[in-house]
């Protein structure tokens, strides 16, 4: 979950308004140069259909995939414990890959990392306040990049 809450934590950092009230300001990213053409590519690889914008499924596929990629070291295809262990720390990380890890060979699959109960709520969360206009998308121009 490190590697999908950095994910989400590079993303976050919002200011929400409650529903019937304002709307919600824009996310504003105060990145380093050239954050603008990280923003725009980064939405473009999320976008499988190639429609222009990232739908919540388009979303959560890519950070799941994009982090289960990352906690596989030697790209095998599977993340074995030791790999987990590696990135995960606290005392719920044994706990989570022995819960996550269905059919209990040791190694967690991408599908197995998927289906992770709470991860879908949570990415899906992200996506909503990310999604400013509420429109079940996400465009480049609902994510303003201010240079410093």
């Amino acid at each position: 979950m490190v590697v999908v809450v950095a994910v989400g934590a590079s993303i976050l950092a919002l200011n929400a308004a409650g529903e019937g009230k304002q709307p919600r300001k824009r996310f504003w990213f105060r990145p380093k140069k050239n954050a603008e053409v990280v923003v725009v590519n980064t939405l473009t690889f999320m976008d499988q259909n190639k429609d222009g914008v990232v739908n919540e499924v388009e979303f959560y596929e890519h950070v799941k995939t994009h982090s289960f990629r990352r906690l596989d070291a030697n790209n095998d295809d599977k993340v074995s414990k030791a790999e987990w262990l590696a990135v995960e720390k606290g005392p719920q990380a044994e706990e989570l890959f022995t819960r996550w890890d269905k059919n209990r060979d040791g190694n967690l699959t991408l599908k197995e990392f998927k289906d992770t109960p709470k991860a879908k709520t949570t990415l899906c969360n992200l996506f909503r306040t990310l999604d400013v206009d509420g429109d079940g998308k996400l465009s480049a121009d609902e994510l303003d990049v201010e240079e410093d």
